[in-house]
């Protein structure tokens, strides 16, 4: 079921917003959009870091570490439905974006305290 939402997520986000036409096209566009999202997390991250003692700082980086491998493996698993097709990158990359925005969530409660 989280395949065909992230499919549907993808095809709907790329093409009726009038983004990219082509495959490839939408494959680099995913990937772009990634980066500026993990780079927005990077940054949120880095501020937490920034308001922790040392004890808390620990266990953020711990949990971001895991949360890295986490999402890199999740992905991958994610993308393996659909092997071979010239749509994996693009489920890829919109899995990672998703993963990533939902982090950036986490990780700006961090301000709050």
């Amino acid at each position: 079921m989280k395949k065909i939402r992230i499919l549907i997520t993808c095809i709907l986000f790329f093409q009726l917003n009038g983004f990219a036409q082509t495959q490839m096209e939408m494959n680099k566009d995913a990937s772009e959009y990634y980066k500026v999202a993990d780079k927005k997390m990077t940054q949120i991250y880095k501020e937490a870091m920034s308001i922790l003692n040392a004890e808390d700082k620990k266990l953020l980086l711990d949990a971001q570490r895991n949360w890295v491998k986490y999402k890199e493996s999740h992905c991958k698993s994610v993308q393996n439905g659909f092997k071979g097709g010239s749509i994996q990158s693009l489920i890829y990359y919109t899995c990672l974006l998703e993963a990533t925005e939902e982090r950036i969530k986490q990780l700006q409660k961090y301000k709050v305290n």
